[in-house]
């Protein structure tokens, strides 16, 4: 069953997004950069719709579209600013475990297993923000699949249990720090994006599932 307003073509948005986001907090490359054009109508799209549920996310898209590298010298900037940004701090900023004190790690890696999921990427830890970001791009895939194959309010659960212990404990403040330090468009924007985007996720996912749960008890 749809609920009002949201259902499988909002989940599949949200993927959408969550897979854009994912790629873009890597270190820049021609081949990083290559992916993201790649990806921009489908994202433009996706924005769009998720606007209308009240995710405000599209002027902060523009925003990082805007300043997508187009030149090799640009993409060399760019990886420098995400250096100066995300990895001058030891932990790192773009790593949970430099804003949440006592975080398993290992843990993660057990939840990411549980779907089928293992990253083995030199350099990503499993706190890191692409990998947390692209594990909620799977979990809001399978959700997708729920809405026309069976029951979405387990996947459901299980994307609103991860946004709350991880990405929602600590990405906005994150967001907010790399936002101040971002001197590229591209970095002020996508930061922007990531913030609004996780804030009304997590308030979005919360409220569909309650609505679910509801109907479920009545």
């Amino acid at each position: 069953m749809r609920e009002p307003g949201y259902g499988r073509p909002e989940a599949t948005a949200r993927a959408v997004i969550y897979r854009f986001l994912s790629r873009a907090f890597l270190a820049p490359s021609p081949g990083i950069v290559r992916e993201l054009r790649e990806q921009v109508t489908e994202v433009d799209v996706s924005a769009q719709l998720l606007e209308t549920i009240g995710y405000r996310v599209w002027n902060s898209l523009e925003i990082a579209l805007r300043g997508l590298p187009r030149s090799d010298s640009e993409i060399a900037q760019l990886r420098r600013e995400y250096a100066a940004i995300f990895l001058s701090t030891k932990p790192p900023l773009i790593r949970e475990v430099a804003h949440v004190r006592g975080l398993e790690v290992d843990e993660l890696e057990t939840e990411y297993c549980e779907i089928g999921v293992t990253y083995d990427i030199p350099g990503l830890d499993p706190d890191h923000l692409s990998i947390e970001l692209d594990y909620m791009h799977r979990l809001a895939l399978l959700e997708a699949l729920a809405w026309k194959n069976a029951n979405p309010l387990p996947i459901l659960e299980k994307e609103l249990a991860f946004l709350r212990r991880h990405l929602a404990a600590w990405v906005p403040r994150m967001a907010r720090l790399a936002a101040a330090r971002a001197r590229s468009d591209f970095y002020r924007g996508l930061s922007t994006l990531l913030h609004h985007f996780i804030v009304r996720d997590v308030e979005i996912v919360a409220l569909v599932a309650d609505m679910l749960s509801s109907l479920k008890r009545s």
